[in-house]
């Protein structure tokens, strides 16, 4: 604890004195004039400032005191600052999905673009509440989850979007103390497979591709430089076409918005390299300009003439981004750090590689088996 002056905070008595805690804002222990001490959270509610008491200093120790604290300021988060933590408290197992829905996606609004946020909504609201939205949220169980995806299953599109939302939703009801610790239903349900999705092109098809960019460099320039960006960065699309001369800060492009709000691109060498190649137009803040002040568009004609000139078949431009996390899981980088190059807004989304890393683990045991049978022989008797 550290002595503190709070903004906002309302006057105190004589010699009342307030101590606020360093590590969590709100938090803070109040010493009366007699010399009694009491912990206290602090919060906005309806325009005005609330302190409440949680409990003597000598009838809890601080980290308890302090996890208390923490339960009790996030429920005034959920609730948008509106909703009495202590009355949270009493309501918690009456909750109903549909309520706390209702609370989580009002509060997390501005972790999502306008355009995820309305189909994020959307999902919930469509596919989740009319089936399972009445359940109360501590008692909804994997099996009802199960049930809720089987019921779906005709929409695997939807399962596949709808699941990752669900599944934050619910670990942050394990957070605010809305759920037992460890309970999340969601947690470990498989998506549904989607034939022909999640497209990556394999070491000889990046080396066509490359050979069919240098081939149309001279007459499509901007066009390659957003290609090969979206190659060796695993952006979005709309993230490299409107991208902003001013947002480019050496090794780092810094996004002011996206499909998950501000995001960090990191730039390795030759991504960097990609940029220094290109001309500066000074009429337009865009590093690829287009017509007037709209930013630059790839025809569809024009992919499907360099996949051609390249021999690939099946693949989107936004496959380039599977295509960029793919090889990552193959590399065998970590889940969570692909999920921060991609600039994910829910960790669940990289799950979908995870099966990537067991076949890379898979392939790399043929590999050696294969090698050390044929230098030491074994298993030829097996297969004469």
């Amino acid at each position: 604890m550290a002595p503190g002056s709070g903004a906002g905070t309302p006057p105190e008595k004589a010699k009342d004195r307030l101590i606020w805690d360093t590590e969590l804002p709100g938090f803070g222990i109040r010493v009366s004039t007699a010399g009694n001490q009491a912990y206290v959270i602090q919060y906005r509610e309806r325009g005005h400032t609330r302190r409440r008491v949680i409990g003597k200093v000598g009838d809890m120790d601080p980290r308890m005191a302090r996890r208390k604290a923490r339960a009790l300021l996030s429920r005034v988060q959920i609730g948008g600052r509106v909703v009495d933590p202590f009355a949270a408290v009493a309501v918690a197992q009456s909750l109903s999905l549909a309520d706390y829905a209702g609370q989580y996606l009002a509060t997390h609004a501005h972790r999502w673009a306008a355009t995820t946020l309305a189909c994020n909504r959307q999902l919930v609201d469509r596919y989740v509440l009319p089936t399972i939205g009445e359940m109360q949220l501590a008692d909804i169980t994997r099996a009802d989850m199960l049930a809720w995806r089987d019921a779906t299953m005709s929409k695997p599109g939807v399962v596949n979007r709808t699941l990752p939302v669900l599944s934050v939703m619910m670990k942050h009801a394990e957070t605010l103390g809305l759920r037992p610790k460890g309970s999340n239903p969601c947690r470990g349900l498989r998506r549904r497979e989607q034939p022909g999705l999640a497209r990556y092109l394999t070491r000889d098809e990046l080396v066509r591709l490359g050979r069919a960019l240098d081939a149309a460099q001279q007459r499509w320039p901007l066009e390659c430089a957003v290609i090969r960006l979206l190659l060796l960065t695993g952006a979005r699309k709309s993230e490299i076409t409107t991208l902003e001369w001013d947002w480019i800060d050496g090794r780092y492009i810094h996004l002011p918005r996206s499909k998950t709000g501000p995001k960090t691109l990191y730039l390795g060498q030759a991504a960097r390299d990609v940029l220094a190649s290109i001309a500066r137009d000074d009429r337009s803040p865009l590093v690829f300009p287009g017509t007037g002040k709209r930013p630059l568009v790839i025809q569809s004609k024009w992919w499907a003439a360099l996949l051609a000139g390249a021999g690939i078949t099946h693949c989107r431009i936004h496959d380039l981004r599977h295509n960029y996390a793919s090889h990552a899981v193959m590399l065998r980088i970590g889940l969570p750090t692909v999920s921060k190059l991609l600039g994910h807004g829910l960790a669940e989304t990289t799950q979908r590689y995870a099966h990537l890393s067991d076949e890379a683990v898979a392939s790399a045991v043929r590999r050696m088996s294969d090698r050390l049978s044929a230098a030491t022989g074994f298993g030829q008797e097996a297969q004469a």
